[in-house]
């Protein structure tokens, strides 16, 4: 489904600016659990690098991770399974990580595509992907991610589900 719903990204995510790393909800797909999102880099992106003329291609990978969290928020907010400020999640680690790029060129957009592979209500997996404006694929991941039923205990060191 395109996106008109879902302009106001802190509405899904548990971040405040100027931690919101991608810029819009493009796409999804509830039935797929699939998203794509776009993220924009200028020079007033938060991790812009004069010497790169960009952001670090490690940056990617939290752009990954804001997707998937983009997801999870709408999936949440559509099934009213939270009220207020979306849940916290973790990242866990990645498999199959691949980069192909050395910077996220500023003027340039870059669209990350994300799936869900697996999620038994606490832990996810998700396929992600990068790719830049003529479509050649800048990164690859499988994501893992972790989201107690408790964050702000899983925090105090309180227990996975505290």
């Amino acid at each position: 489904m395109k996106n008109n719903k879902y302009c106001n990204l802190a509405e899904i995510l548990p971040h405040e600016q100027p931690m919101i790393l991608i810029d819009r909800v493009l796409s999804y797909d509830l039935e797929k659990m699939a998203i794509t999102t776009q993220f924009d880099v200028t020079e007033k992106s938060l991790f812009y690098n004069e010497a790169l003329r960009g952001i670090p291609p490690y940056i990617g990978l939290e752009c990954m991770v804001q997707s998937m969290g983009a997801l999870s928020g709408i999936s949440n907010k559509e099934k009213n399974e939270w009220q207020g400020k979306p849940k916290l999640g973790f990242l866990l680690g990645t498999r199959k990580y691949t980069n192909s790029v050395e910077t996220y060129k500023a003027g340039a957009t870059y669209t990350v595509e994300s799936k869900e592979l697996f999620n038994d209500g606490t832990m996810g997996s998700y396929e992600c992907t990068i790719k830049a404006e003529d479509d050649s694929i800048c990164a690859m991941a499988e994501v893992i991610a972790f989201s107690p039923k408790n964050p702000e205990d899983f925090i105090e060191g309180n227990g996975a589900n505290g």
